[in-house]
């Protein structure tokens, strides 16, 4: 429940932001800081938009969190394809995100001998599917906040198999497109 009331603060803030026009086939670099478990994460993007509506991205993410127990860093590549949904004005865009998601994890794991504590560093591959909504101010033609809230699916994974993620952060666009 306290990350969904983060998640509500986060979209909030990046709806009452405002930017100017919204621009087309553009590509862009994001980075993004965020919420997962009892832990945080961060992610660098990049972005291609292939249409309107459509754009395809592939992130790499690495985090620290502590979930359901387990220790975790991991590290993952995720492509995903993103289509706007709802484009009240030209500087918002309300989009649902899909994709995959390849992961390294290092999990310590603490095991009690008889006499001593022993924390055993495991390196595992888990995989998996996740969802997600996000949202994209744009502040000027090269510059837009964004927010993401998504679900992952993971198949292989021993803390669970659902995990959230809240994350805000600045994408910058580095190929001028004509406005609308």
């Amino acid at each position: 429940m306290k990350n969904l009331n983060w998640a509500i603060v986060i979209i909030i803030f990046s709806v009452s932001a405002s930017g100017q026009n919204t621009i087309e086939k553009a590509k862009g670099i994001s980075i993004m800081g965020g919420i997962t478990g009892k832990g945080y994460y961060g992610e660098l993007f990049y972005n291609q938009h292939l249409a309107t509506k459509f754009q395809i991205e592939v992130s790499s993410r690495a985090e620290r969190a502590q979930i359901n127990g387990y220790a975790i860093n991991s590290y993952s590549i995720n492509p995903a394809i993103n289509y706007t949904i709802f484009k009240p004005a030209k500087w918002l865009h309300l989009n649902v995100k899909a994709g995959l998601s390849a992961y390294v994890n290092e999990r310590t794991n603490s095991t009690l001998n008889d006499v001593l504590l022993v924390n055993r560093n495991t390196l595992v591959l888990d995989y998996g599917v996740f969802a997600g909504i996000e949202t994209e101010v744009y502040m000027s033609s090269r510059f837009s906040w964004i927010t993401n809230i998504r679900q992952n699916y993971n198949i292989n994974s021993s803390p669970g198999n659902l995990i959230f993620y809240a994350g805000t952060g600045v994408r910058i666009l580095f190929m001028k497109k004509k406005t609308e």
